[in-house]
């Protein structure tokens, strides 16, 4: 039972804006009046502790009677309907000072009032301002029908009733606050005895206030006999301020929620991208790896194999040929006919200790020279080269080459050959 009331009291549009509640009881004896009219003197504040605002709100209008500009000013930019008057109430035209209190609304005319707040340790200035009767601004104003008439002027209710004809105006209900300011001092005694001699019935007090209903609208008294309660189904604005503002983050929640959502969803939808890459990524590495092996594995294999043809026996006994093989690509590459000629006395010269140190090699030579009948040249051709390579042979003979390629056993008969050229040389 007391969830669903509250989730009501949530969900009703009724706001009460006033101090103490007034506009809930006005309300509930009101409410079946369509465009209604109220006077409120010392209207203060447009919207905070404003006993009108919920009635403005749904569609009424009246005379709000503020002195003070900073309140008057706000009245007649958010009560364009109503009739906004910067002047006081009071028994009499003319001019009084007013003590406007640094604390809002505790503005007086009562000079002991003014007093009392300033023993207290609050400050207020003294202005001189307009005042009006409510007689004569209902007679210039007010129609036929004022649904009601509230007065807060801190101890000045008394000055403002003595202004009024309820001979000629009639408001419904009037509410007028009955104690001292601030204190729970009452003070209507004075005041209570013109409106009760003016036809009106003491309805409700509520501990700051006191209704009173005219005589001709006492049908109006049941409505009045309890205090605001569940049954009156609303909000005051501060709890009004705050299921709004709930509201507003809950709304921002859900969007923040539905943006987390969407980032969510493009963060896994990024991830499953991401996992994907890196599995191809993966498979790819993986297979270059392969194939690396692979690479490495052939080139170790053409290594050996290189290794095992530079050191075998035809290797090392075609090494003069190869370095043959690179003096005439030199000679080729530079095109010099001196140098073609001095390669090929070196080389014929190397060749011939090459045969005289392979006795079977000359041999065997010798027999296919015969057959081809090349004899007879060649052997004039070796011996004109053997006589040269004695002849220049010198302590001072550069090592070819060649032998740089040579296997250690052939270099040592090659310096054999050397040295039995050298004794037959001397």
């Amino acid at each position: 039972m007391a969830g669903a009331q509250d989730r009501n009291l949530i969900e009703m549009n009724l706001v009460s804006y006033a101090q103490n509640l007034e506009d809930i009881m006005l309300w509930r004896a009101l409410k079946s009046v369509s465009e209604g009219f109220y006077i409120d003197v010392g209207a203060n504040d447009p919207e905070t502790d404003s006993v009108t605002k919920l009635f403005y709100d749904r569609g009424w209008h009246g005379i709000n009677i503020e002195p003070l500009q900073q309140h008057l000013k706000k009245l007649r930019a958010d009560r364009p309907r109503d009739i906004n008057l910067g002047c006081g109430a009071g028994a009499e035209p003319g001019q009084l000072k007013i003590w406007e209190s640094n604390v809002r609304g505790w503005a007086t005319m009562d000079a002991e009032v003014a007093a009392r707040h300033e023993a207290e340790g609050n400050k207020g200035q003294w202005h001189t301002v307009d005042v009006r009767t409510l007689a004569d601004i209902c007679a210039e104003h007010g129609p036929a029908d004022i649904h009601f008439l509230k007065i807060d002027v801190e101890g000045f209710e008394y000055e403002v009733l003595r202004g009024m004809d309820f001979t000629r105006f009639r408001p419904w209900i009037v509410v007028a606050e009955a104690t001292l300011p601030n204190s729970r001092i009452e003070s209507y005694a004075q005041w209570e005895t013109l409106l009760l001699q003016a036809g009106y019935l003491h309805a409700y007090s509520d501990g700051l206030n006191r209704f009173y209903v005219a005589n001709e609208h006492q049908d109006l008294l049941e409505a009045l006999k309890y205090p605001p309660n569940v049954f009156d189904a609303f909000n005051t604005a501060k709890t009004q301020a705050l299921h709004d503002w709930a509201l507003d983050n809950e709304a921002r929640i859900k969007v923040l929620q539905q943006q987390v959502e969407q980032m969510s969803s493009e963060a896994a939808a990024l991830n499953e991208r991401l996992t994907t890459q890196t599995a191809t990524l993966s498979e790819q590495l993986a297979q270059r790896d392969a194939k690396l092996d692979a690479l490495s594995a052939d080139l170790a294999e053409r290594e050996a194999r290189l290794a095992d043809m530079f050191y075998s026996t035809s290797w090392r006994v075609t090494a003069p040929l190869r370095w043959l093989g690179i003096q005439r690509t030199r000679l080729q590459e530079q095109g010099l006919k001196s140098r073609l000629r001095r390669g090929a006395v070196q080389a014929a010269r190397l060749g011939i200790r090459f045969v005289r140190a392979r006795p079977g090699l000359r041999s065997a030579l010798a027999r296919l020279a015969h057959k081809t009948g090349l004899y007879g040249p060649l052997f004039r051709l070796y011996s004109r080269m053997s006589q040269a390579t004695a002849a220049d042979f010198s302590p001072h003979f550069v090592t070819p080459p060649a032998d740089a390629l040579l296997t250690p056993r052939g270099r040592r008969v090659y310096n054999d050959l050397l040295q039995t050229l050298r004794k037959e040389n001397h």
